[in-house]
C-alpha cells in the first residue's frame, strides 16, 4: 500500500491535481478532517461551478449514473450530474458539503486563497498568468 501511494502521489504531482484535491488540503489541515472524507464532501460544489464550462462532460457523467436525462436540454442534463453524486454520497453515507465539519461562510475566503497557493492547482497558474 506504501508503493501505491506513493506511485499515485507522483502521478497527481506531475499530472496537476483536480480541484476536488486540491481544495481537500486546506480544509483538511484547518479542520481536521481525512483527505478521504474531505473529497467526498467537495464534488457537488465543484461540478455547480465548473458546470457552465463542461455541461456535456457533465452531462455525460449524469447518464453514467443513471440519471434519467431524456430530452433534457445540455445544461439541465448536465445539472443532473449533482443530484446523481449527492444521492450516492447519501447512500453511502459519505459528507455532503463542507458544512458537515463545521465551516463555515466566512471561513470559505480564506479556503480559497489557501488552495489558490497550491502551485500544482491547475487554476493558480491560470489565475497568475491573468493577474
Amino acid at each position: 500500500m506504501g508503493l501505491a501511494a506513493t506511485l499515485a502521489g507522483v502521478s497527481l504531482t506531475n499530472a496537476g491535481l483536480t480541484a476536488v484535491h486540491t481544495m481537500a488540503f486546506p480544509v483538511s489541515g484547518q479542520f481536521h478532517t481525512t483527505h478521504g472524507e474531505t473529497i467526498s464532501a467537495i464534488p457537488p460544489a465543484v461540478i455547480e461551478f465548473f458546470l457552465p464550462s463542461e455541461p456535456e462532460k457533465f452531462g455525460g457523467i449524469a447518464k453514467l449514473m443513471c440519471e434519467n436525462i431524456e430530452g433534457l436540454s445540455t445544461y439541465e442534463a448536465a445539472k443532473r450530474s449533482i443530484d446523481a453524486v449527492i444521492r450516492l454520497m447519501r447512500d453511502i453515507n459519505a459528507p455532503n458539503g463542507l458544512h458537515t465539519f463545521e465551516v463555515k461562510k466566512g471561513d470559505i475566503q480564506r479556503l480559497a486563497k489557501d488552495t489558490m497557493k497550491i502551485s500544482h492547482f491547475p487554476i493558480s497558474k491560470i489565475v497568475k498568468t491573468c493577474n
